[in-house]
């Protein structure tokens, strides 16, 4: 019986966490008694994977956390597994270019961040995703599905390739369909008209695109944090994509490098989307996910330094795991990719002159 009430409570609350901005989440959950179960349902399930680096978890980061929970649990597992892979990487031993031993965690002071600091802020990257309404957040078409909608005549008929070829070109010059076409031209006249009266209630116009309202997470989230009193951790939140290409707050000199603190959020961010299985996407495969870091540092999306140790450490692994040679192992259609991480671990990262 008490099962059932608890259930039918939770229903109840995630109602109230759709309504989208969190201070009135807050509120109209703690008005209707609810918020304190929740919270504590969190707290049991969760609780014992906060216990990495000394890191303390106050009531309010519980809070936060039931919150996002209700509004999307499965925002709220990437958002503690992007957090256990960021405290990874400020703890974990990387060796260097040349055989130095890198703890990116001994440099989070000189850059004016403490690690529960920015543990807090990888934990909460994605709190701001509450403005975010469902059905853009758990969109599921890709840019050749917006291509088609966009040009359904020319398209309608040609082969795969033709249509992976007017993507590429697209690509080439920066565009991606599903960033530059307005929402309403991508969803059903029913369901655009459903979704419309929430993105007029979370103050986006009806010409926005799936861009717009998505990168709307980063300043949300630093609002959300800031307003807490995590100023810190609101900064490196809130620029973790860096969609403005912004100059970052906190920033690191290692082996005379510069690399942005949230840019270690970012490559954790990353990794654990690009092993998770998305409403849009499968989970890739370890060398998938390593060959795409290493084109990722090629173009500047991910920092060089921080791209070469991990995929250096990874790959590494890999290897040990398959001792009988990792080809064989993963299948001759991996082979492209595996020579690819090889080559790019053999320059040792050394992309736009980024290293030294």
């Amino acid at each position: 019986m008490q099962k059932e009430t608890d259930e039918k409570t939770i229903v109840f609350a995630e109602q109230i966490a759709a309504e989208g901005k969190y201070e009135d989440v807050v509120e109209n959950l703690r008005k209707a008694g609810v918020l304190s179960l929740c919270t504590e349902k969190i707290r049991n399930k969760y609780g014992s994977r906060f216990t990495l680096d000394n890191f303390v978890m106050t009531d309010r980061d519980f809070e936060l956390l039931a919150v996002l929970g209700l509004y999307d649990e499965s925002t709220l597992e990437h958002s503690i597994r992007t957090f256990e892979l960021a405290h990874r990487f400020i703890t974990y031993p990387f060796l260097g270019p040349s055989g130095e031993i890198i703890v990116f965690g001994d440099f989070l002071a000189g850059a004016g961040v403490s690690r529960e600091q920015f543990l807090r802020g990888a934990l909460f990257h994605d709190i701001g995703k509450i403005l975010i309404p469902h059905a853009i957040l758990h969109n599921a078409l890709d840019d050749e599905e917006v291509l088609i909608k966009m040009f359904p005549e020319e398209l309608t008929g040609q082969n795969e390739h033709e249509k992976k070829a007017l993507l590429q070109t697209l690509y080439a010059k920066g565009i991606r369909p599903i960033d530059v076409v307005p929402l309403k031209e991508i969803f059903t006249e029913e369901k655009y008209a459903k979704l419309l009266s929430e993105l007029e209630k979370r103050g986006f116009s009806e010409t926005a695109t799936l861009k717009d309202v998505i990168r709307m997470h980063e300043p949300e989230g630093r609002r959300i944090l800031v307003s807490l009193g995590y100023e810190t951790e609101g900064e490196l939140a809130g620029c973790h994509h860096n969609y403005g290409k912004e100059a970052h707050a906190h920033n690191m000199s290692v082996l005379g490098h510069t690399i942005g603190v949230a840019d270690i959020i970012r490559i954790a961010d990353i990794t654990d989307a690009l092993r998770s299985a998305r409403w849009y996407k499968r989970p890739l495969s370890e060398i998938d996910v390593l060959f795409i870091l290493t084109e990722d540092a090629g173009m500047g999306k991910v920092d060089p330094l921080l791209s070469y140790v991990w995929v250096k450490d990874r790959y590494a692994e890999l290897l040990k795991e398959n001792k009988n040679g990792l080809i064989s192992a993963l299948g001759k259609d991996k082979e492209a990719e595996a020579r690819a991480i090889e080559e790019f671990i053999q320059k040792k990262g050394e992309f736009r002159g980024a290293l030294a």
